[in-house]
């Protein structure tokens, strides 16, 4: 074996792990773009409603009518309400 392939043999041996960290942050980046892209709608509508029309589940949740968020305990959610200045 030569020099030059004793070299070659180890930057392939270092390389190869570097790389395939590499690869593997990159789909995990571009994994979590695409969860971003996906949710970030559905969070920026749930952040600017106004929660203003809220339904009750046989559970007893708090569901807004207009952006389907779970606003918790539906006793809670009134409270809240009540305790709320009007406008």
């Amino acid at each position: 074996m030569k020099k030059d392939e004793k070299m070659e043999a180890f930057w392939f041996w270092i390389m190869k792990p570097v790389a395939e960290l590499a690869i593997g942050l990159a789909a995990l980046i571009v994994a979590a773009a695409g969860y971003g892209l996906i949710c970030l709608p559905g969070w920026w509508k749930q952040r600017k409603c106004p929660h203003s029309r809220v339904r009750e589940t046989g559970a007893c949740d708090a569901i807004c009518q207009s952006c389907g968020k779970n606003l918790g305990f539906i006793g809670a959610w009134r409270d809240k309400q009540k305790d709320k200045p009007s406008n």
